[in-house]
């Protein structure tokens, strides 16, 4: 089933605690993103998560089900998006916890460079983009956590205000 995400800049470190509180840790991991770009705008990301290497597309709104699948050499397959005309466009390291919270995964990220962000991840379900933003910031709300900036808007997608700020956070 389809997921909806929202994403957020947050202080790492309240909001740990207020997680700590309320939330089950599921896990931490080490993230290390690859970002590719052909000339025609189409993305693909090659993700080492600790020991498991994905490649995926990332442009969530161009498929439902945007295709995913496991890698075994790292360095090759980089080498094959090269070969297809993808180019290296950027680079993200991270460290991530995910919690559980009611029907939502909680991804705390933080990057070496980007900053510190939240990201609600649930099943898409039949709620709009604006309810279920609506939802999430209550939920966060409740938890204690609060966006950085009060009025941001989500930094990963492009389905609720109709602009694409995908390039603000090229990792999610």
């Amino acid at each position: 089933m389809a997921k909806r995400e929202y994403t957020l800049p947050v202080d790492a470190a309240s909001a740990r605690e207020a997680l700590r509180s309320s939330c089950a840790l599921v896990k931490r991991s080490q993230i290390d993103d690859a970002l590719f770009r052909r000339p025609d705008n189409v993305s693909a990301r090659l993700r080492r998560q600790d020991t498991v290497t994905r490649l995926s597309c990332t442009n969530p709104g161009t498929l439902a089900e945007p295709p995913e699948t496991g890698v075994l050499d790292y360095q090759a397959c980089s080498r094959v998006l090269e070969l297809a005309g993808f180019k290296p466009v950027d680079r993200v390291k991270f460290k991530r916890e995910t919690w559980r919270y009611c029907q939502y995964l909680l991804h705390l990220d933080q990057t070496e460079v980007l900053g510190d962000y939240l990201t609600a991840e649930a099943e898409a379900g039949t709620a709009s983009p604006h309810a279920f933003r609506r939802q999430v910031l209550k939920s966060l709300k409740n938890l204690g956590i609060l966006p950085l900036e009060p009025n941001a808007c989500p930094v990963d997608k492009q389905d609720v205000y109709g602009v694409d700020n995908h390039s603000k956070l090229p990792y999610t």
